[in-house]
């Protein structure tokens, strides 16, 4: 299984994004301590997205995860690209375990 961490880029220029100044910091020390235990984290610096339209982002990123086995997908964002981080839906795996909320277990 494959972790990815991704951060969506928050400047763009008639239409189409532009590069970060400063790399997603916080999505690297993650991984650094994630790989402690697993060994696949994948890193999608909002970079990747350079010269992409904003109406082509999606498709960018599906394109990016395709074929790639992710089992989780943490994204970082902030107050500029939130919305590139909502979800239009969902799909819940497994269920919720009690054990793991032992005040609600009761």
């Amino acid at each position: 299984m494959n972790i990815l961490l991704a951060a969506f880029p928050s400047n763009a220029d008639k239409g189409r994004f532009i590069g970060d100044t400063m790399p997603p910091l916080s999505l690297y020390t993650l991984a650094a301590v994630l790989r402690e235990k697993y060994d696949n984290i994948i890193i999608l610096d909002p970079n990747y997205f350079c010269g992409i339209s904003i109406v082509d982002f999606e498709q960018c990123f599906l394109d990016f995860i395709a074929n790639k086995n992710i089992g989780i997908i943490g994204f970082s964002s902030n107050t500029f690209n939130w919305a590139l981080s909502q979800a239009e839906g969902f799909q819940v795996l497994g269920q919720l375990q009690m054990h793991c909320l032992p005040e609600f277990g009761q």
